[in-house]
């Protein structure tokens, strides 16, 4: 699921951060060209997730604001939450010296 998100975001945009919560969840930021937001609900329904319903109101909005002359880069962020049975992910932290 997340090498399919960062695909399709990739194709459209660019990621510009990310943060992992253990394997519960994960935020990634991205900006893309303000001409491709409309490729941006057919990229997020391609993929195995399913969006709130304030989300899908806020896609039409958002492509119907690209009707005027595109301008700057758009940011946008995703919160995807996995619903899954597994434990939570451990991963160990190094010591800092000192």
């Amino acid at each position: 699921m997340v090498a399919r998100l960062v695909s399709a975001l990739n194709e459209i945009g660019w990621i510009t951060d990310f943060t992992q919560f253990s394997n519960a969840a994960l935020t990634v930021q991205f900006e893309m060209p303000q001409d491709r937001i409309p490729r941006l609900r057919p990229a997020l329904a391609s993929l195995p997730l399913s969006l709130t319903s304030a989300s899908l109101e806020v896609l039409p909005r958002l492509e119907c604001a690209t009707a005027s002359p595109p301008s700057e880069n758009v940011s946008g962020s995703l919160q995807v939450t996995f619903v899954h049975a597994e434990p939570d992910l451990r991963i160990p932290v190094p010591a800092v010296p000192g």
